[in-house]
């Protein structure tokens, strides 16, 4: 067992001798007889009581604790993405829409409670009102195919469901975001 002076905090490890100080500062000890350490227990003094604990460390599940209190929180990004991801690519590749063409009231409404909410552009996307949202080519960017908000005085403004995606994972799931988008969404802008 290793101690640091003055301080509460104590660390052992296994197959380290109890009965030995360190003589350095450090509250870890490097035995030339062990070829790793593995940590077992820190102790810490909270208000005159001792506690011990394990120390948390990778994939370390409290004993009292149910795998059901464990929040996978891939697969719950995923549970509440992956249905809106295939809502748009069904309404934009599915052959349901031709080019220009309006959305159904429904599917309109999804994407705009939905989707466009979401979009680091969304007060842009939205200032001159929404009249519809239709499905067409982009101008710019040839057979691809992408919805537009079309405003009341008739300018119509594209989006990017990616984009939407993105937006709501960001908002909904700030922690995670990051390492998710990363993973998950490598190819689209």
């Amino acid at each position: 067992m290793t101690a640091l002076s003055g301080s509460s905090l104590t660390v052992g490890f296994v197959g380290e001798s109890t009965k030995r100080r360190s003589p350095s500062p450090s509250i870890f000890h490097f035995s030339s007889r062990l070829r790793f350490l593995i940590p077992i227990a820190v102790k810490t003094r909270s208000d005159g009581a001792n506690l011990l604990r394990k120390p948390a460390t990778g994939n370390f599940r409290p004993e009292n604790r149910s795998d059901e209190a464990i929040v996978d929180w891939e697969d719950q990004i995923l549970e509440e993405t992956v249905p809106l991801v295939n809502f748009a690519k069904m309404i934009l590749h599915s052959g349901r829409y031709k080019n220009g063409e309006r959305l159904s009231r429904e599917h309109e409404k999804a994407v705009i409670e939905k989707l466009l909410p979401y979009h680091p552009e969304y007060e842009r996307k939205i200032e001159g009102g929404i009249n519809h949202i239709k499905v067409m080519n982009h101008p710019e960017h040839g057979e691809t195919r992408c919805m537009f908000v079309v405003w009341r005085n008739g300018e119509e403004i594209d989006f990017s469901y990616w984009k939407c995606v993105k937006g709501l994972i960001r908002r909904k799931y700030p922690l995670h975001s990051q390492n998710f988008i990363f993973k998950h969404f490598r190819y689209h802008s």
